[in-house]
């Protein structure tokens, strides 16, 4: 009888180590859209005028949203397609010198650095005079 309790309980820890390995791999495969969430980023901000995006929506300068860096985005898009890509309509808030706004990703800059944000007009905006052209801001998934 004490035999097959260590062996039982062999049986169960293996299982728990497997389980949990399986585990952890899933969360790391997930990439940016699970592992970043709530991150503080940092980069530059820039602002665009938005038409249709990489998410497979149009959007105008009035709309409330951003293109994501092409490094941060490209990972997560699935077999390549950016319009099924996890990342796309999640809520961002930045900040900029205190002042903060939310926006949607819905599109992908080509041309950002890893961290840095373009921004539709209304979203620039609220944080910064357009005059600036080019901000230092902080930003995180919400």
């Amino acid at each position: 009888m004490k035999f097959r309790s260590q062996n039982l309980i062999q049986i169960i820890s293996l299982l728990l180590i497997l389980f949990s390995t399986s585990s952890s791999s899933s969360v790391r495969s997930s990439r940016y859209s699970r592992s970043r969430r709530g991150k503080l980023h940092r980069g530059q901000g820039t602002y665009y005028n938005p038409g249709p995006g990489a998410c497979g929506s149009t959007d105008s300068d009035s709309s409330p949203v951003v293109a994501l860096a092409a490094p941060d985005f490209d990972p997560s898009s699935p077999a390549g397609n950016p319009n099924r890509n996890p990342l796309c309509g999640r809520s961002v808030k930045i900040t900029y010198r205190g002042r903060s706004v939310k926006a949607l990703v819905k599109d992908r800059c080509p041309v950002c650095q890893s961290g840095d944000l373009d921004m539709s007009p209304v979203v620039f905006q609220e944080i910064a005079n357009k005059d600036l052209g080019r901000i230092k801001i902080k930003w995180r998934f919400i």
